[in-house]
């Protein structure tokens, strides 16, 4: 069965978005849908919500920086805020793969020809240690 691409930036039906909600653009994580709209700044998601939840300390700066919503004892926003920014980063490190045309059979081929090289290096380097 051939590989099939994980990422799109225009996801078609539920599990394509769910597989790309989060991503990450211009050095910001975004969300596909949010509070009614689309590709929403998660930092802005995040502060909004947490000034409707009493938390008026909260601002969107803060959250990009790491300040705001980080070690908040289990909110929902916090977690939303940690999730949300590890899939954005992983999706567009696997999307810079999916875009050069290399799948599982590729990287595994790339692994090992990596194993085959450094073995070659360590047995060149014992020849000429001996």
């Amino acid at each position: 069965m051939p590989y099939m691409r994980m990422t799109t930036d225009e996801p078609d039906g539920n599990l394509q978005t769910l597989l790309n909600y989060a991503y990450a653009h211009d050095h910001e994580t975004y969300l596909r849908y949010a509070g009614g709209r689309q590709a929403v700044p998660l930092a802005l998601y995040i502060e909004q919500e947490a000034h409707a939840q009493g938390c008026k300390d909260v601002t969107a700066e803060g959250v990009r920086d790491g300040d705001d919503c980080f070690m908040c004892d289990g909110c929902v926003l916090e977690i939303l805020n940690a999730v949300a920014t590890q899939a954005a980063e992983l999706r567009a490190r696997l999307k810079d793969f999916e875009d050069i045309g290399y799948g599982p059979a590729e990287l595994e081929h790339l692994a090992k020809l990596g194993a085959q090289l450094t073995e070659t290096a360590k047995e060149r380097a014992e020849e000429e240690g001996a």
